[in-house]
């Protein structure tokens, strides 16, 4: 949406935008939101339009994930190891998942990545549950047909 990513940029490009729709008779209030993850814009959202559905992103929220996976160091045991991958890809897959069935799928995959030798996902179930399941709402995607905030990234999914 715009190179610089703070929140004031944000609520001066939503003012702008229900300024506009005003001009025009309009009232600048969407049903659903579909953004990426960035820091800036979700406060925002939340103030300006409380009563819209807001979601990330679903290719962001994956691709969050794979770098946090190059981060730690665990990518190239993620290409080589089938069992490692198949987990991670679960990680991923959680937020299609219908929402009610989210923490009982996290547990089930850190239950079996526990048992993987050396404790590989270790780090990455710690980075997940820190970031990502203190928002299922906004993680969750099950119910919603726009899955990304961007047509041509979703073919990417």
């Amino acid at each position: 949406m715009t190179v610089n990513k703070k929140a004031i940029t944000y609520r001066q490009i939503f003012s702008e935008l229900k300024h506009l729709a005003s001009e025009r008779g309009k009232h600048f209030l969407p049903n659903l939101i579909v953004t990426d993850f960035e820091s800036g814009v979700i406060p925002v959202i939340k103030t300006e339009f409380p009563s819209s559905k807001h979601y990330g992103c679903y290719f962001h929220y994956t691709q969050c994930i794979y770098k946090r996976i190059q981060q730690l160091g665990i990518q190239q045991q993620y290409f080589n190891d089938e069992v490692l991958r198949g987990l991670c890809k679960k990680l991923m897959a959680l937020s299609l998942m219908p929402q009610d069935t989210v923490l009982a799928g996290y547990k089930e995959i850190r239950t079996n990545a526990e048992s993987l030798q050396d404790a590989p996902m270790k780090q990455l179930l710690t980075y997940f549950e820190n970031n990502w399941l203190s928002d299922i709402d906004m993680l969750n995607v099950s119910t919603t047909d726009s899955r990304t905030n961007n047509v041509c990234e979703g073919d990417n999914e």
